[in-house]
């Protein structure tokens, strides 16, 4: 049982016997990777839109 809900948490982490909070704490580190990549999409974005307005 816990070696598929480990399996399902991390699908790239290898079934070595490691601890279950590596997985938790490598779930929520790509949730927040994921959160900032966005975010900072998100603000280039809204910087590109101001300039474009600022030119014309």
């Amino acid at each position: 049982m816990t070696d598929t809900t480990s399996a399902g948490n991390a699908h790239h982490v290898h079934d070595q016997g490691e601890p279950h909070e590596t997985d938790a704490a490598a779930a929520t580190i790509s949730m927040r990777g994921m959160i900032v990549i966005i975010s900072c999409v998100m603000a280039t974005m809204a910087l590109l839109v101001v300039i474009e307005m600022l030119r014309h």
